[in-house]
């Protein structure tokens, strides 16, 4: 049986995050980390392994631009596929 891609969502707001996850559950996906920010991420991608990164356009502390940034220039996770979204219209 074909495992289930590790899913990390980025958001500041809890309920972006709440409705990506149950979207994704709903989808079929299960194993599903939550970031509030660009650094919880960076942390989350350096403590464990995931297959795809969902991250919030404007976020405190670290926006998801910058945490893009660092994504693609670590040796270790700059091939991670990366959607970024945002409410803003």
């Amino acid at each position: 049986m074909k495992q289930l891609p590790k899913i990390v969502i980025a958001d500041d707001m809890q309920m972006m995050r709440r409705l990506l996850k149950t979207a994704l559950v709903r989808g079929g996906f299960q194993d599903i980390t939550e970031a509030m920010n660009g650094e919880e991420l960076l942390k989350a991608l350096d403590e464990d392994s995931y297959d795809i990164v969902i991250c919030d356009w404007d976020m405190p502390r670290m926006s998801g631009i910058e945490a893009l940034r660092h994504i693609r220039n670590s040796e270790t996770h700059k091939d991670i596929p990366f959607v970024m979204v945002t409410a803003v219209a």
